[in-house]
């Protein structure tokens, strides 16, 4: 029994070694592998920022709500949702994420958010944006930009504020209850 354990002990011990001499010496510690990686290169802090930046420049949605948002002076979340055929929080999720990044701000009118390109973003978001605003002008956006003018022409004219998305509900939270309340009263 003890020539076992100590074949298996040998067998681990020589497991660790060719693991250390395939990959390099593997700290043991936390202190070790700590002080290891403060050696190893990093990305600063702006390199970061940067690709944050094109992380967030590199979905076709935020492209589209960028080329809307950089055709109009500013934009409620539900006219940029009904263009792009989005759920409102999805259109929100993916506007946060801009402005997070510095690429557009948000103004808060009671329930509803007004998003703007960002004229005062930071360097790599300002730099960001100053390359990619000839594109957004494109002719490639020009359909979208005729579906944001009928839609803001068609509120224009109804005289109606922000609606819901395609398949949003309009109903507040307190309606939302009392029209639950409804529907309990009605089934007793």
């Amino acid at each position: 029994m003890a020539g076992r354990r100590a074949g298996s002990a040998a067998r681990r011990e020589a497991s660790a070694e060719t693991r250390s001499a395939r990959h390099g010496a593997v700290p043991e510690t936390r202190a070790a592998r700590r002080e290891a990686a403060k050696d190893r290169p990093t990305a600063g802090d702006g390199v970061r920022s940067l690709a944050s930046v094109f992380r967030a420049l590199a979905d076709e949605t935020r492209l589209h709500m960028l080329a809307l948002l950089r055709a109009t002076p500013e934009l409620c979340v539900c006219d940029l949702a009904a263009v792009l055929d989005l759920t409102h929080s999805k259109a929100s999720r993916h506007l946060r994420y801009l402005a997070v990044r510095g690429l557009v701000t948000e103004s808060r009118r009671r329930t509803w958010a007004y998003y703007r390109w960002n004229t005062d973003a930071t360097d790599d978001a300002a730099a960001a944006l100053r390359a990619v605003r000839p594109i957004l002008l494109d002719e490639r956006f020009a359909a979208l930009q005729n579906r944001l003018r009928a839609r803001l022409a068609s509120r224009a004219k109804d005289d109606a504020a922000c609606a819901p998305a395609p398949g949003g509900s309009r109903t507040s939270r307190s309606g939302a209850a009392s029209a639950m309340g409804r529907v309990r009263g009605r089934q007793s």
